[in-house]
């Protein structure tokens, strides 16, 4: 164990050496292969609890850890490629640890943070919301110093959708799956922006099924669709509170697993949204599901035959779901029958 953890602290004095030395230029393949390295090690070892929380103290450092590293390098436009394997090693580490690295989600959330509202370009402002999206999930018990600071960081989120001409369609995607995100795991900060939120998703929904000039943008669909799901685990849109917003969510969903020729160049993230949206949250959608039921079952189907096997697992999640909504309608009826006849 002491040479695994001697060996990583090694490697991290390597990074810090070239950054120090002003040498990461010309040498990009060089400091990406050792933090290729790293995350071979760390995902590979079988770290009992106590050990990979020692080890997380070197990586996760705001000093001479990969979040140190990262801070220092923000400002430049160079070293893409080594920028994308930290974050990549970042997600190793939240993945492999869970809960225990609770005592630096703040401080991963910090440079996430400051690489979303750079300019640095659109894969590495994804790449910095699916780590902060990890540290959310994993980051949402904590009390105290430790919890994370959601109104700040629901704010930057906001500011960022603001910008719609700096913003890709792949960026504002996550931004809004990761909205979303905040809404599942921290309904209580949420509160205040739910309202504005639905209003964010439903918008940006019509504005992409509606428009009449521009291309259909699949990506800001799937976002939408991505961030609703995580968002109706706390906030219903209910067709008894809101009819029209209830079936549009519905609606588009539905179209987003159809083979319908109007969308026949759908993207699997878009169809994975709306199969994940319809298999989590059925019963809130459970008369129009009940309405339609022979053919989303139809269209449902398609995805459980599928040949691909994450697909057919969420289609066969999705069938699931609208068929206990089929059954509970179904016996509902049956039970008034023999109360009254």
């Amino acid at each position: 164990m002491t040479a695994v953890i001697e060996l990583i602290c090694k490697h991290l004095e390597t990074l810090k050496t070239f950054q120090e030395n002003n040498t990461l230029s010309g040498n990009e393949g060089t400091v990406s292969d050792v933090i290729k390295k790293i995350r071979e090690t760390y995902y590979n070892f079988n770290f009992k609890k106590q050990d990979r929380e020692i080890v997380n103290t070197y990586l996760l450092s705001n000093q001479n850890g990969i979040l140190g590293f990262l801070k220092g390098i923000v400002f430049s436009k160079e070293f893409k490629d080594i920028k994308k394997e930290c974050f990549k090693l970042l997600d190793d580490i939240i993945e492999q640890s869970g809960y225990l690295i609770q005592d630096y989600g703040s401080d991963i959330l910090a440079v996430c943070i400051l690489y979303i509202k750079r300019d640095v370009g659109a894969d590495l402002k994804k790449s910095s919301i699916v780590t902060l999206s990890k540290v959310l999930e994993n980051c949402h018990s904590c009390q105290g110093e430790k919890r994370i600071n959601i109104k700040n960081l629901i704010e930057d989120l906001f500011f960022q959708l603001s910008l719609r001409s700096k913003l890709t369609s792949t960026v504002k995607e996550e931004i809004l799956s990761i909205i979303g995100v905040i809404a599942h795991y921290y309904p209580e900060d949420f509160i205040p922006y739910q309202e504005r939120m639905l209003s964010i998703f439903i918008q940006e929904l019509k504005a992409q099924i509606n428009s009449k000039t521009k291309a259909f943008d699949y990506n800001i669909v799937a976002g939408c669709l991505q961030g609703l799901k995580e968002y109706l685990f706390n906030f219903s849109v209910l067709h008894s509170e809101d009819a029209e917003k209830s079936y549009f969510i519905f609606d588009v969903s539905r179209k987003m697993i159809s083979r319908s020729e109007k969308y026949t160049s759908k993207t699997s993230s878009v169809i994975k949204a709306g199969l994940q949206l319809l298999a989590s949250h059925a019963l809130q959608f459970d008369l129009y599901v009940f309405e339609n039921c022979v053919d989303l079952y139809h269209e449902v189907m398609e995805w459980v035959e599928h040949q691909n096997r994450e697909m057919q697992k969420l289609g066969r999640d999705t069938i699931v779901s609208v068929l206990k909504v089929v059954t509970d309608f179904l016996m509902h009826f049956l039970y008034f029958a023999v109360l009254f006849f």
